[in-house]
Order: structure tokens, then C-alpha cells, then sequence
């Protein structure tokens, strides 16, 4: 019984860790419905959601996206967007220096 418990408070730690990691480096997460931007946490530079919300308007977008680091780089994951949109959003996202992204003010 002792080991059955041990295994579990391992297996909890580890998932409690890898929750804890990635949502370190996230730096933002947007949410858009109809082309409207509804939904921003994080941190992100006010220039930066102008013009991510100049894309999800012209392309009247539905769709989440999330900004992380990736090997030092910001790398956009996109749902629910088309290619193109999404293409948009990188060119977007890739403008922006990870410093900046970083220095900005949270928007919870």
C-alpha cells in the first residue's frame, strides 16, 4: 500500500512539474471569434495586439492562438485558424523581438 502511494505522489510531482514548465513559457495566449479579439493573458506589446487584431479582423477569424518559447524564440500555436491566418499571425508574432515580448505588461 505504502509503494501504491509512493508511485502516486511520484506521478502527481512529475505532471505537477511538466504543468508548471510549459506554462512558464508561455507568453501569451489570444482568443478571436468573428474577427474580434475577446480574450488576451499575458504578456504582449500593445503595437503587437494592434496589429493581430488588424489580421483577425480582415480575415473575420474564429480561433485561438498561443505565443511560446521555443528555443529561444517566440513560435506561435495556432487552433481553429486557417493557413493563411495563421501565416499572418507568424509574420506578425516574428516582427517582435523575444525581449520585447517579455518586457511588456501582463494583460490578465
Amino acid at each position: 500500500m505504502a509503494f501504491l502511494l509512493s508511485i502516486g505522489a511520484l506521478v502527481f510531482s512529475v505532471v505537477l512539474v511538466l504543468l508548471l514548465a510549459r506554462r512558464a513559457v508561455t507568453l501569451f495566449e489570444l482568443t478571436a471569434e468573428g474577427g474580434r479579439v475577446v480574450r488576451v493573458k499575458g504578456r504582449i506589446p500593445p503595437d503587437m495586439l494592434a496589429d493581430l487584431e488588424d489580421v483577425f479582423r480582415r480575415a473575420s477569424a474564429t480561433g485561438q492562438i498561443s505565443v511560446r518559447t521555443e528555443g529561444g524564440r517566440p513560435t506561435v500555436h495556432a487552433l481553429g485558424l486557417d493557413d493563411g491566418t495563421t501565416q499572418r499571425v507568424r509574420n506578425v508574432v516574428g516582427r517582435f523581438p523575444l525581449a520585447r515580448i517579455k518586457a511588456a505588461n501582463p494583460l490578465d
